[in-house]
């Protein structure tokens, strides 16, 4: 709460009110893979004499710094309604050589300040080396809008050769204190509630001006809710997706990269993922490989050092031990303990190891049917 009310406090509208949009804009490369560029903007008219405004931007849980170039741009139609369909913004952006002054096409986009000239590139030059030849290609594009106050944004300015970030009404730009920060340490940024949206359709477009119909993330065409359907007893993830990179799978398995080692050899060194048959059964080197092989027997080097090894790590469909070539999942929460919670081969009946880590299966067990 006293977050939330320093938050509020630093927003109070005493200042001039700035309007940034983060957008990741997707496209297809030339190999036909889709690739995503992004691009940080603020509604203006860039000055080579003037400073580049920045924002702290947060990426993979990680605070960086982001430069905002000035661009004719402006969303229009944002609503809060408690009924009926969500608003469909419209996005408008000019077609004007302060967005092109880009003389690197990659995530920092940095801009040049020198002065435009008559044979300057435009948007369409740059979207053209994005394999971008028409405003529907970047469909599908995301667009986070966000707001602040101008006294909230910074400008980065060398001091004594080292870049250093100084608040943007700071009156030299240059020195250390408080408030003023390097590249390593960018602080949270103080702004409004952020917004997302997609890009769902080219509204409107002439030679100087492009206008987007915005939809929220939840309203795209063929979006449903509930996205995932309760399913208790079988798991609805695919085997090993989020190995492969599918974005429909959490299951994080993978059944490559085991070096087969034969027979247990008593005394031998084994690495971790190091296969070894043992009692007829396969087993893998799970836990510290220092300790694998130093017993007379799997069985015995996994009752001294428990975890060091574990049943598998290919089953069938009927969760037993089998080949690579024969590894499937039976979708079943047991399908999930045995290659997760592996199964010792200590003297007695196996037990389950590792049950501290939670199990990724994609069901929902606790759940039950009723008429």
């Amino acid at each position: 709460m006293v977050d939330l009310i320093d938050t509020v406090q630093k927003t109070t509208l005493d200042d001039a009110y700035i309007e940034l949009f983060d957008v990741e804009l997707k496209y297809k490369d030339s190999n036909g893979v889709i690739q995503t560029e992004l691009l940080h903007l603020t509604d203006g008219l860039e000055d080579p004499n003037e400073f580049n405004l920045w924002m702290p931007y947060e990426t993979a849980g990680t605070t960086v710094w982001a430069q905002y170039l000035a661009c004719p741009i402006e969303i229009d139609g944002i609503s809060v309604d408690n009924a009926g369909a969500a608003s469909r913004p419209t996005l408008s952006v000019a077609n004007v050589a302060a967005i092109a002054r880009i003389s690197d096409y990659d995530s920092t986009l940095s801009p040049s300040t020198g002065d435009a000239t008559a044979d300057e590139t435009n948007i369409d030059a740059i979207l053209q080396g994005l394999n971008i030849s028409k405003n529907e290609d970047v469909l599908g594009s995301i667009v986070t809008y966000r707001r602040t106050l101008l006294k909230n944004t910074f400008i980065r300015a060398s001091d004594n050769n080292t870049f250093r970030w100084y608040p943007y009404d700071h009156a030299t730009k240059t020195g250390t204190g408080a408030g003023i920060y390097i590249e390593t340490n960018a602080p949270a940024p103080i702004e409004f509630p952020e917004q997302k949206f997609v890009i769902d359709r080219v509204a409107g477009e002439n030679s100087v001006l492009v206008q987007f119909e915005l939809a929220n993330p939840l309203d795209v065409q063929g979006l449903q809710i509930p996205n995932r359907y309760v399913i208790g007893k079988y798991c609805p993830w695919e085997y090993k997706g989020a190995v492969t990179g599918s974005v429909k799978s959490g299951c994080p398995w993978r059944s490559t990269g085991y070096t087969d080692k034969g027979n247990f050899t008593q005394g031998a060194t084994y690495n971790t993922n190091d296969m070894v048959i043992s009692g007829g059964q396969r087993f893998y080197v799970i836990g510290d490989p220092t300790h694998a092989g130093v017993e007379s027997s799997v069985a015995a080097d996994n009752t001294a050092h428990p975890g060091t090894w574990g049943l598998g790590p290919w089953f069938d469909i009927d969760n037993n031990p089998t080949t690579q070539a024969n590894d499937a999942c039976g979708k079943t929460i047991q399908s999930c303990k045995c290659r997760f919670h592996p199964k010792t081969s200590a003297s007695g009946t196996p037990v389950y190891q590792n049950t501290d880590r939670g199990l990724p299966f994609g069901g929902f067990p606790g759940s039950r049917k009723f008429k």
